[in-house]
């Protein structure tokens, strides 16, 4: 190979051959080259180490590439850039001499770059306060789409309510014992603390439970074990962790509550009684899909065929849109419903004048049919109710699930059932039979009195901006 006393200037005058490359190597610094060819020119270290033996027993040989020749606009190679190239390749070839290639090199400084960020993330969080680590979480999960507003509403509610305290403390100084401590005083209704409703007002006042007790430790283990998967250096294990160590859960009974064969009665009988048209109608629909409470809620009139019989839940829990058959009884009772409360295709079917612009917490309603009928219920009943009369008429499991919109189980046979609308409609039809049998009722929806006002579109926008300007 041809060799040369390389400078800038000498390195500027070599010319390469189309086709063609030529490694020229330094007369002085021996291993140091330029590889020439007709359009480029690279500067290179090759050589051998002293002692240190490649997997073939020879001795390992270092080949390191140190960048192409840059030149300036009137074609003169960059003495600087030279200067630069001759340091680095000394510092290879002394390297070598010594059995030090330059992977180790690179090792080395990865291995101090990994410690310097780890450094750094220590001493953040050190201070990263239980607020700010709360806010980084949400952040991150509502811009994945993972959390609803609804649920991050929630989730605030729960954390400023129960660890208000703790907010502005360091995250890392929670420890197993705090959290035990907090848990038992949740679960007694202990806590005294300023915290904001849903409609956005201040309230103050004990609040607790078991379930909210559990339930706000569970937002803590999410938002402290985010904390390890950032700072895992620094949490190195998370406090919450001590609760099911100790069984220290409170693991409520799940419900199990319904509305009986027997009770049909004398509830709609209750219902009939009920003098809030929006409710009557929530609490038929409930009773006659089985869907969940906030997926009735959030109804708008373009979610409902009603020629077609159809429903479409689109603010569902799992966030999969359920498109579902409606029951005849149900949907005469919607068509009545539609007189009185159609705002446009857009408008919600249970509007409200609140924030949200629907109905979201029927609760005096429950009250006055609990008490005209005597039958203690909650809404979420309706959906075991429903799915208790869907087995005992035989509807199989899968349909079932389809219905009220439950996840499929890891079943291979199940994922290619595919369930159509007519076959689904005889499904509900036959548990609407049996209600209205039960109920003691023709199957016939009642006629709507609404206080005069049957017949009449009400225009919410128009009620709200009259309120509104009083």
């Amino acid at each position: 190979m041809p060799t040369k006393r390389l400078t800038a200037t000498a390195v500027g005058n070599l010319k390469g051959e189309p086709g063609k490359q030529v490694n020229y190597f330094d007369t002085k610094l021996t291993g140091f080259g330029v590889r020439v060819s007709a359009s480029t020119a690279t500067y290179f270290v090759q050589c051998r180490c002293k002692s240190r033996k490649s997997p073939t027993g020879n001795r390992l040989e270092v080949r390191e590439t140190l960048g192409k020749v840059r030149r300036d606009e009137h074609g003169n190679v960059d003495s600087a850039q030279y200067d630069e190239v001759c340091k680095r390749a000394k510092k290879i070839l002394d390297d070598a001499e010594n059995d030090v290639i330059p992977e180790d090199r690179r090792r080395e400084a990865e291995a101090h770059r990994q410690e310097e960020a780890r450094t750094r993330k220590i001493e953040e969080a050190k201070d990263v306060t239980l607020a700010a680590l709360f806010d980084r979480y949400l952040a991150m999960k509502e811009a994945k789409g993972k959390l609803k507003a609804s649920t991050v509403g929630q989730y605030r509610q729960s954390m400023e309510t129960h660890f208000a305290d703790w907010m502005e403390r360091p995250a890392r100084e929670i420890t197993g014992s705090m959290v035990e401590a907090r848990h038992i005083e949740i679960g007694r209704g202990k806590i005294q603390q300023k915290y904001t409703t849903p409609k956005g007002n201040e309230r103050k006042g004990q609040r607790g439970g078991k379930g909210a007790a559990d339930a706000a430790m569970r937002v803590l283990r999410a938002v402290l074990s985010y904390g390890g998967a950032v700072y895992d250096d620094v949490f190195l294990k998370n406090p919450v962790s001590i609760l099911s160590k100790t069984d220290g859960w409170y693991k409520l009974d799940r419900r199990e509550s319904y509305i009986s064969t027997e009770q049909l009665k004398p509830w709609f009988e209750g219902l009939k009684k009920l003098d809030t048209v929006r409710t009557r109608t929530v609490l038929t629909l409930g009773i006659f899909t089985g869907a969940r409470k906030n997926e009735i809620l959030r109804l708008k009139w373009s979610d409902v065929d009603l020629d077609q019989g159809v429903a479409t839940f689109r603010e569902t829990k799992n966030g999969k849109i359920l498109v579902v058959p409606v029951a005849q009884y149900a949907l005469d009772v919607l068509k009545a419903h539609k007189e009185n409360f159609y705002s446009g295709p857009e408008g919600f079917i249970f509007p409200s004048y609140g924030v949200t612009g629907h109905l979201r917490d029927p609760r005096k309603s429950l009250e006055k049919v609990t008490q005209e009928s005597g039958v203690n219920f909650m809404l979420h009943d309706f959906r075991r109710t429903f799915l208790t009369f869907c087995n005992a008429l035989k509807v199989p499991a899968w349909t079932q699930k389809r219905l009220v919109n439950h996840a499929k189980p890891a079943d291979v046979t199940e994922g290619y059932v595919q369930h159509e609308m007519d076959f689904l409609r005889q499904d509900v039809e036959a548990v609407a039979a049996y209600i209205l049998e039960h109920a003691g009722l023709n199957g016939t929806a009642p006629e709507t009195d609404n206080g005069g006002e049957a017949g009449k579109v009400v225009n919410l926008e128009d009620r709200r901006q009259k309120r509104n300007a009083a």
